[in-house]
């Protein structure tokens, strides 16, 4: 890797964990319009299922803003497994869990653009920004996963 390229990323990295650290103060917002998502998408979400929703979103947008922050400490991972096993026990299909945890990554990408575009408005690469929201867009219910168009 070339010098170039190691301060490119660096820099990278760098705005990524400030747009993540100033994210923590929008995640009741950020939580409120991930459970409007995945709400006004459900076809039948089995009842029960709603209570907790938002207190699920606020914790895995949480752990994913910590990950970022330190990578060492990935309890984004094993709140994703707890979840997907409790949601399993209480009947959500499958297909329905997926779509939300694409949501999730869609709107923890939108926001982390957002606030990153503050701190240096010029966009960011074309090839690093379309690609969750096009995943998360052809990938809804019924899209089997691993089931994606070519990428042009």
């Amino acid at each position: 890797m070339d010098a170039r390229a190691r301060t490119t990323g660096r820099s990278a990295g760098a705005l990524t964990r400030r747009a993540a650290s100033r994210l923590v103060t929008r995640l009741p917002d950020l939580a409120d319009r991930l459970t409007a998502e995945i709400l006004s998408g459900d076809v039948a979400r089995p009842a029960g299922l709603t209570h907790d929703l938002w207190d699920a979103c606020h914790i895995g947008l949480r752990h994913g803003i910590e990950a970022i922050l330190d990578p060492s400490r990935r309890a984004d991972l094993r709140w994703a497994r707890e979840l997907g096993r409790r949601r399993a026990e209480q009947g959500l299909p499958l297909d329905q869990l997926l779509r939300s945890y694409r949501l999730a990554g869609r709107v923890f990408w939108e926001s982390l653009v957002e606030v990153a575009a503050q701190d240096d408005p010029r966009p960011p690469p074309r090839a690093r920004v379309p690609a969750p929201r096009r995943v998360a867009s052809v990938s809804g219910p019924g899209v089997p996963c691993g089931d994606y168009p070519e990428h042009p």
